[in-house]
């Protein structure tokens, strides 16, 4: 692929990275992707894996955000509306689900305002990977 062909794949990347980014979300609020991606083969996503994908990293202009840009806990509320019930952590057999992680999080974001924490101050976390950190 030449430098002028990556460049006009950019320009077409660009253009239509907004109405993608619109048709993922509705795919994925409706329930729609998650019944698509069992239908594709071995093939198909080597395919997907090993041509299409290395010519996107190069062209799309920066991440790629479902809902926009926003902060972590905004992305989580979004999903909690939408399936409060659903399962967004097993750890160890116990089954932690979206709504009850969104209460976690506002619990342990007014920990940190009651410390006296503000927007803006850093916190500095040190914990293993768990549902904890």
């Amino acid at each position: 692929m030449t430098d002028s062909s990556d460049e006009v794949l950019g320009n077409i990347v660009r253009t239509l990275l907004p109405i993608f980014q619109s048709i993922s979300q509705k795919m994925v609020e409706s329930g729609l992707l998650s019944s698509i991606l069992p239908l594709l083969n071995k093939e198909s996503v080597r395919n997907i894996i090993n041509k299409i994908l290395p010519r996107l990293v190069k062209v799309i202009p920066g991440p790629i955000y479902l809902y926009g840009k926003a902060p972590l806990f905004e992305y989580l509320r979004r999903y909690t509306e939408r399936n409060p019930d659903k399962t967004a952590l097993i750890y160890y057999g116990r089954k932690i689900t979206y709504k009850e992680l969104d209460n976690l999080s506002d619990k342990f974001a007014n920990a940190l305002s009651d410390l006296g924490i503000k927007k803006g101050d850093r916190v500095a976390l040190f914990l293993q990977n768990s549902p904890q950190y």
